[in-house]
């Protein structure tokens, strides 16, 4: 209750946002940190020609012919053109000794011509209409023993960018495979993606996390495919036709589009967005068909603009994902932002000519972000699985505590003759307390005796021969006067059973190793079910009866647990009681379900005090714990049949379904239970008006609003109707049990 109520009055939807958008700030900034130091501060390869004489122009004449005043590069101003200008020329004359040497040109996939000593030896798309070419590596052999005199003439309508450099060694495809590491990068990527598509399937096919796994796997492959495709391109000269690069940008769009689709595969809701994503990339294939400038631009364009679109609407939907669904909301959030605005400032930089970001920067951030994103689905569902394992543990044993706890019930009722059952009752309790004591010695017993009250005083009626000395006087004097008559020290434990007519005194000692906090509510849970017991000794009573009140007395525990909410279960109960009537049930079945209701809390039983009692918002992790309790309270309350446990174990695991469907597990409108649904208002109700260890209580009106605005919403319409038509008389009812408790 105490998370659900912090979520709804305080949105933390600004927080998320805000996380993901200072997490996709930064890593932005290391990206563009790592694209500058690549442009402008890294220092010339060996062997890089940078003092190149340049010059550009508007049209192809304007660089043509004898050039009389061209522009001189150097390696800290390295070549560039003008704004507005599409055409290059470059000149330079490099001398070569008597080894062979060959010229790479590097540019960003524009058509190309080179001449060495007036003839041309590569004519790359340059003059044919090409507006780019697919491969951006190019190199012509230098003639040794003499001066050659390289003029180099390029077409670049979009973005551009040169680099040129010689090296020993004859010509041959593979020299630029085996020289890059981006080859390299991308088989790492692709292995990379097989194993975690492996990891997805090892996993298990039951986990609702796994589809996601899949496609996450499946584009950290693609991304690498990717890569190994621009590698290809930027290595060697083997792929030369504009449907080459027309084929680098689509599968680049879809990188980007299965990014998206991997992010979002989290939120069902958000997931829906990617579906635009299909008709771009159709678009995206016309490239091939009409290989521009424009159409690439256009393409990019749009491809932009459907990016903010989707990522607005899913940043949306994921601020109000919960944290089962979308594990670390603000990174992955932040992510999508990251992997959008690198997609951005690549397509502003396509417009504005600007250099843009390079193929292996680029794609290996897309990549990344799906190995991230996959790791903390990994740490999602291996920290659900771990939960679900504890939590599987802790109800078989408490299971057994609870069946053990049962039998001990049974003992104390069989058969009229109190100081046999007494005994059988007290030798039983002792068996459970060594059972579940966090002994190393598995042979240390637990001693006990029991004594009774006669007229002169306590007499004992059985002593396992290992107590000495036991002052039942004494024990007597120091619990009578308390309220709960039981007492757990360190290693020992004393209860006081009493009526009118008898009392009885139960004490255990030798309890190794100290009592636990488990052992402590396992004991606690066994003396009031016992106390309930022995006053109805000789009374004729179901055991279903006895059995209902274990595990009530069993929620009373888990309620003790939660400070604050000393009334609450009762509270819950008269007040569900009151609204079932209204709501035009009998009396039987609005006394069911209002008994039943003093459980919806029992399984906080299995979650730690610090967590119930933390000061201030719940840590997600912690939230994911908290809402635990709904399951393990129906498992708990399943252990039994009939009528009371059925609605309990549906009242236990839907109190926190909200009317719309977004509450803990997610059953919508009339599928949640109907003492659900009352139990559900109820709850918050009382929750809201209580103060409690992270928030002051509201007031009358403040709670009335609030059930008002969530009709529909969180809550049934009927019940919120029946609950505000006779508010102030609910609102008294309670007041009268919280003045009674006080007394």
């Amino acid at each position: 209750m105490r998370k659900t109520i912090k979520m709804e009055k305080i949105s933390k939807q600004p927080k998320r946002v805000r996380n993901a958008v200072a997490l996709a700030g930064l890593l932005f900034l290391v990206t563009f940190l790592l694209y500058f130091i690549s442009l402008n501060v890294s220092k010339a390869r060996p062997g890089e020609i940078t003092e190149w004489r340049f010059v550009s122009g508007e049209t192809r004449s304007d660089i043509e012919g004898d050039i009389k005043a061209y522009q001189k590069a150097t390696s800290a101003n390295r070549v560039a053109k003008q704004m507005g200008n599409n055409y290059v020329r470059l000149n330079d004359r490099i001398s070569v000794g008597s080894k062979q040497t060959r010229l790479i040109v590097k540019t960003n996939h524009n058509p190309i011509r080179i001449e060495v000593n007036g003839e041309k030896i590569v004519d790359n798309g340059y003059g044919k209409g090409a507006t780019f070419t697919g491969n951006s590596y190019n190199e012509v052999l230098l003639s040794a023993d003499k001066e050659n005199e390289i003029d180099v003439y390029l077409y670049a309508p979009m973005s551009f960018s040169f680099h040129a450099y010689v090296e020993s060694g004859s010509t041959a495809v593979l020299n630029g495979f085996a020289r890059s590491t981006g080859f390299s990068f991308a088989l790492a990527a692709v292995v990379t993606g097989i194993v975690l598509f492996v990891l997805s399937l090892v996993l298990g096919s039951e986990n609702r996390h796994m589809s996601r796994l899949f496609i996450l796997s499946v584009t950290v492959i693609f991304g690498g495919a990717t890569y190994a495709l621009s590698a290809c391109l930027n290595n060697s000269d083997i792929l030369t036709g504009q449907i080459w690069y027309a084929l680098r940008l689509i599968m680049q769009l879809g990188l980007m589009a299965l990014t998206y689709a991997s992010i979002l595969a989290c939120c069902k809701k958000a997931l829906k967005n990617v579906a635009i994503f299909i008709p771009l990339m159709i678009l995206g294939c016309t490239i091939i068909i009409f290989p521009s400038q424009w159409v690439v631009r256009i393409v990019a364009l749009i491809f932009a603009v459907v990016q903010v679109f989707v990522a607005l609407r899913s940043i949306k939907d994921l601020a109000n994902a919960s944290v089962e669904d979308v594990p670390r909301v603000g990174a992955v959030m932040g992510l999508l932002v990251y992997a959008g605005v690198i997609s951005l400032f690549n397509t502003g930089c396509l417009f504005t000519g600007i250099g843009s970001m390079t193929d292996s920067l680029y794609i290996s951030s897309l990549i990344l972000v799906s190995i991230v994103t996959y790791v903390l689905f990994c740490k999602q569902i291996v920290f659900g699985k771990l939960l679900y394992m504890e939590r599987s543990r802790q109800l078989r044993e408490d299971r057994e505590w609870i069946e053990d706890t049962t039998t001990l019930i049974s003992k104390l009722l069989v058969g009229q003759d109190t100081g046999t059952n007494l005994t059988d009752a007290g030798s039983y309790l002792a068996h459970m307390i060594s059972k579940y004591a966090e002994s190393p010695d598995a042979d240390a017993e637990v001693h006990f005796c029991i004594g009774v009250l006669q007229d002169n005083g306590f007499e004992e009626i059985y002593n396992d021969g290992n107590v000495d000395g036991c002052d039942y006087n004494e024990i007597y004097e120091h619990l009578s006067g308390k309220e709960r008559k039981l007492l757990i020290g360190s290693t020992s434990v004393d209860m006081l059973f009493v009526t009118e007519a008898r009392a009885a005194i139960f004490h255990f000692q030798n309890i190794l190793c100290g009592i636990s906090l488990k052992l402590e509510n396992i004991i606690s849970t066994a003396y009031a079910n016992l106390f309930i017991a022995y006053q109805n000794i000789g009374i004729q009573r179901n055991m279903d009866d006895m059995q209902e009140d274990l595990f009530i007395n069993l929620a009373s525990i888990a309620e003790e647990k939660d400070k604050g909410t000393q009334t609450h279960q009762t509270t819950v109960s008269v007040l569900t009681y009151h609204v079932c009537s209204l709501l035009g049930m009998n009396d039987k079945k609005a006394n069911i379900i209002a008994v039943a209701a003093m459980t919806h809390d029992i399984g906080k039983i299995a979650v730690a005090r610090t967590i119930l009692n933390k000061q201030g918002a719940l840590t997600d992790e912690e939230y994911a714990l908290m809402k635990e309790h709904v399951r393990y309270g129906r498992d708990i309350l399943s252990l039994r049949a009939g009528e009371f446990f059925e609605e309990a174990a549906k009242i236990a695991e839907q109190h926190h379904e909200n009317f719309d469907g977004t509450g803990y597990i997610g059953i919508k409108g009339r599928a949640i239970a109907p003492a659900a649904r009352v139990v559900r208002v109820v709850d918050v109700m009382d929750a809201l008006l209580s103060k409690r260890s992270y928030k002051e209580g509201w007031s009358q009106e403040d709670v009335k609003e609030y059930i008002l605005n969530n009709r529909g919403k969180l809550f049934d319409p009927a019940v919120v109707d029946a609950v505000i038509a006779h508010y102030e008389e609910l609102i008294d009812i309670r007041q009268e049990i919280i003045a009674e408790d006080t007394q």
